[in-house]
C-alpha cells in the first residue's frame, strides 16, 4: 500500500482569466507557502459536501474517498500550467475530474507512488469524467529488467550500484527514474 503519492496536473489551452480570476490566485499562488485543502477549493464547490458547527468536514474520510479519490489531499503548486500536490494512498483521480470540468480543459496528470508501487497517468475531460492507465508493482520492475536484459533483480541488487545497457554506464536508481518518467511521458 502506497503512503504518499505525488502528482503534477498539467492544463492544456489555459485560459488564464477563467482560471486566475477567482479565489484560484489567493488560494494557490500567493498563499501556497504552506500545501492547502483540496476539498476547500473553488473547483470542489460544487460538490455536495457537509460541515459540521466548527467549519470542518463531516465524514471527511468516506468524502475524500468518493469525491477526491484518496484519504485526502494537499496542493503545494500551483501555475499558469501545472497543479502539483500529494496524496494519501491513492492518486486523486476523481479530484482531476471536477478540476477538468471547473476549467473546461482537458488535462493529463501524472502521479507515482512514494515507492513506486505504482505509477500512472490519468486524465480529465470538460464534462468531469476521469480515466487513467497505470503500472502496478511487479510491472514497474519490469521496465529496468526489459532495459537492463535481466529475469528478476539479483538478491543482492542495489539501486546505487553501477549497471551497463548498451554501451553505457548507468547508476542502477537513475536509469529507474529515465524509465519511470519515459513510460509517464508515453502515455
Amino acid at each position: 500500500m502506497a503512503n504518499h503519492v505525488y502528482f503534477d496536473i498539467h492544463f492544456n489551452e489555459v485560459d488564464k482569466d477563467k482560471v486566475f480570476k477567482t479565489e484560484l490566485t489567493k488560494q494557490w499562488v500567493v498563499e501556497m507557502e504552506s500545501p492547502v485543502e483540496a476539498y476547500q477549493q473553488p473547483f470542489m464547490a460544487n460538490v455536495e459536501k457537509t460541515l459540521d458547527e466548527d467549519g470542518w468536514l463531516e465524514d471527511s474520510y468516506d468524502w475524500h474517498i468518493d469525491n477526491i479519490g484518496a484519504k485526502w489531499v494537499s496542493l503545494d503548486h500551483a501555475d499558469e500550467t501545472t497543479l502539483s500536490g500529494y496524496s494519501a494512498w491513492s492518486p486523486p483521480i476523481q479530484m482531476l475530474g471536477h478540476f477538468s470540468k471547473f476549467i473546461g480543459q482537458t488535462t493529463r496528470m501524472t502521479y507515482q507512488d512514494e515507492f513506486r508501487n505504482f505509477i500512472g497517468v490519468a486524465w480529465g475531460d470538460t464534462e468531469g469524467d476521469s480515466s487513467y492507465e497505470e503500472l502496478a508493482d511487479d510491472d514497474v520492475i519490469q521496465l529496468y529488467l526489459d532495459k537492463v536484459g535481466i529475469e528478476e533483480l539479483p538478491k543482492a541488487h542495489d539501486w546505487d550500484d553501477e549497471v551497463e545497457v548498451d554501451g553505457t554506464t548507468h547508476i542502477a536508481s537513475e536509469l529507474m527514474d529515465d524509465l519511470v518518467y519515459e513510460w509517464l511521458e508515453q502515455q
